[in-house]
This record gives C-alpha cells, sequence and structure tokens, in this order.
C-alpha cells in the first residue's frame, strides 16, 4: 500500500512540475507583473513613497515567478530566480516618480552593486522577466544587488524620455538608493550597459565619479553614424526626432552630447570591459571600435571583445559573454584588483 501511495504522489509531483514547465514558457513573455500602462496603475501597484525617503519598494511574489522556479527543475536558466528577492521600485528623479527594479541576493550583506541600464527606447525594452531571467539573476546569484531604471516617462513613470538627455539622472539618482539600502555595498558601484544603456553608461562615466567598474554590450558610442548607415538610417526619423528636445534645431550638439567618441577623455578612468558583435546592424561594429582607437591614444584602462559575426544581442556567444562580464565585476569590483589585460583587444570567432 506505501509503495502504492508514494508512487501516486510521484506521480502528482512529476504532473505539477510538467505544468510548471508549460506554464513556464507559456508565459514567458508576458510581464503583467512588471508593466504599468499609467502612474496611478504603478502607484496602486507599489504604494506611496514614504516621507522618509526617495523611493518605495514591492516584492515581487507572484503566481507567475513560482512557475518559473518550478520549472527550474528542467530550465536550468530559471534556477538563479531561486537565489533573488526582486522587487518592483518607484522613485522619485528631479520632480517624476520613475518606475525600475530592484534584485538583492537572500544571502546577509551587504554586497556590492550592479546598476544596469537597459537598452531600447520608450517602453520598447522596458525591464521583464526577460532582462531578469536572462540577464540579472547571473549577477544577483553571484552575490550583487541590482538596481535598474526603466527611464522617465516609460512603464508608468511621469517626464518624457529624452533618448540620453536629462533622463540620464535617472540613473544617476539610483546611487543614493544604494546608498540607503542596508544590504547594499555603496562604496563598490559598478554599471552594465546595453545598446543605448551603454550610451548612458558613457554619460554617466562623464559626469558621476562614484562609478567603480564598467561593462557596455553593444553599446552606442557615435550617434552620427546612424544617421548614414543604411541599417540605422531610420534612426533619425523615429528615435532621435521624436525623442531628443529641439533635436532638428540643434542637431549637432544633441548628438554629440550623446556620443562618447566626442569626450573619450572627459570620462572617469575605470575598467572599461566593451562587447561588440562585428554582424551588429542595430549598433553598428565601427563604433565600439572608432571608441576603442580613441581611448588607445589616451592609454584609457579598457578591454574591446570582438565577436565574429555576431549579431546586437551576441546570440552566437551568450554564455561566453555573461562570463566575461561577471569575471570582469568579480575581479575589478568584488576584489578590487588593479587593472590588467594581456591585450586590450580579443577576438573570439
Amino acid at each position: 500500500m506505501k509503495i502504492i501511495i508514494r508512487t501516486i504522489l510521484y506521480a502528482l509531483l512529476t504532473l505539477v512540475l510538467y505544468l510548471g514547465l508549460i506554464f513556464g514558457l507559456f508565459f514567458k513573455g508576458m510581464n503583467w507583473d512588471f508593466y504599468f500602462e499609467s502612474t496611478e496603475e504603478m502607484v496602486d501597484e507599489i504604494g506611496e513613497i514614504p516621507s522618509n525617503t526617495s523611493f518605495a519598494l514591492k516584492e515581487v511574489s507572484s503566481l507567475k515567478l513560482w512557475i518559473m522556479k518550478s520549472s527550474s527543475v528542467f530550465f536550468k536558466k530559471f534556477q538563479k530566480l531561486n537565489d533573488a528577492n526582486i522587487y518592483n521600485m518607484m522613485y522619485q528623479s528631479d520632480g517624476n516618480l520613475v518606475s525600475g527594479i530592484l534584485m538583492t541576493p537572500k544571502t546577509p550583506g551587504p554586497h556590492p552593486c550592479v546598476i544596469y541600464n537597459r537598452g531600447g527606447n520608450r517602453d520598447f525594452g522596458r525591464i521583464g522577466f526577460k532582462q531578469i531571467s536572462n540577464v540579472l539573476d547571473d549577477l544577483v546569484s553571484n552575490g550583487y544587488v541590482v538596481i535598474a531604471s526603466n527611464y522617465r516617462g516609460n512603464n508608468g513613470g511621469q517626464g518624457a524620455d529624452e533618448f540620453g538627455g536629462a533622463d540620464v539622472a535617472d540613473v544617476t539618482h539610483l546611487i543614493s538608493i544604494l546608498e540607503e539600502l542596508e544590504i547594499a555595498d555603496a562604496s563598490k558601484v559598478g554599471m552594465y550597459g546595453v545598446s543605448r544603456g551603454g550610451m548612458m553608461t558613457y554619460e554617466v562615466l562623464k559626469n558621476q565619479g562614484k562609478i567603480q567598474v564598467a561593462v557596455v554590450k553593444s553599446g552606442s558610442t557615435d550617434l552620427f553614424k546612424d544617421l548614414t548607415h543604411p541599417d540605422t538610417s531610420d534612426f533619425e526619423k523615429y528615435i532621435y526626432g521624436q525623442m531628443i528636445p529641439d533635436y532638428y534645431t540643434n542637431i549637432e550638439a544633441s548628438l554629440s552630447a550623446r556620443s562618447a567618441v566626442k569626450w573619450p577623455d572627459q570620462m572617469k578612468r575605470v575598467p572599461l570591459l566593451m562587447l561588440h558583435g562585428s554582424g551588429d546592424k542595430r549598433v553598428v561594429y565601427e563604433e565600439a571600435f572608432d571608441l576603442a582607437n580613441l581611448l588607445d591614444e589616451i592609454q584609457y584602462p579598457y578591454q574591446l571583445v570582438t565577436y565574429t559575426d555576431d549579431d546586437h544581442l551576441l546570440s552566437k556567444h551568450k554564455r561566453e559573454s555573461k562570463a566575461r562580464t561577471l569575471e570582469w565585476f568579480d575581479r575589478y569590483l568584488k576584489e578590487g584588483k588593479e587593472f590588467e589585460v594581456e591585450d586590450s583587444r580579443v577576438t573570439v570567432d
């Protein structure tokens, strides 16, 4: 009789796990726990900001998250979610309510911190389970507090996204939030930017002295190239012209302010890892290559890793690029080692 009962229980457990697998796949692209369509919806979900601070948090403990954690038996990519506390965040930036994400390790702190700058524009690219389960969970399971902004005007936030204008302040304000968190070691703050977030990272390095290490994946460095390159020539019409204030009356200054190739000597000197695919059609590889040449001239502490024929997402080298990113943060942020690389240019086939 005991054998029968155990068999039945085992069968039920297996069924639950398989259902978790199915639902984990089905709901993967749905982000109702993180996506807000209005400021009112964001405030209703997260709550008012307490009077003694500039931010509010609400832990995410949804059915979907439970399903994804359960399906980690089958999907190793979801296993690291079990190591993280995940919070929706709302905070003040220049008088605007802005949405973001905070993820912390479940182990006692304080932990070193990484500010993640997302790519995309407006609501395209806003932070959801894709970034959490493909990027951020790796950092958290490796012992980092991770904080990220959706930038003003997006995901229910107030204000207007200026694509690297006043919204850069939404990133720098995250540092003050880290300074208020007991679990965060705000004396060790790194930055990880992807695509447009790479552009934001360079801008922060120009304006903020507290960042100690940076990693940029497929990052924009020269917006002028987008005007003439066949793969990106529509950016001016659909992104720059629509998002950058007074763009058409001030093109030169607008693009220069957002292009690191125009001011490499103004960036804080921190260990900088640049990851870029030579087949990238969203942010062309020449942007990374040109910045690297300028960094050589001023002996900036950097390394450019070129992934041969890979795309914007580094789809062919996901594991390799993740491993390099973690190693970089561990060496120069967590362990605080002096910058040293065998070669500032590395090519991975």
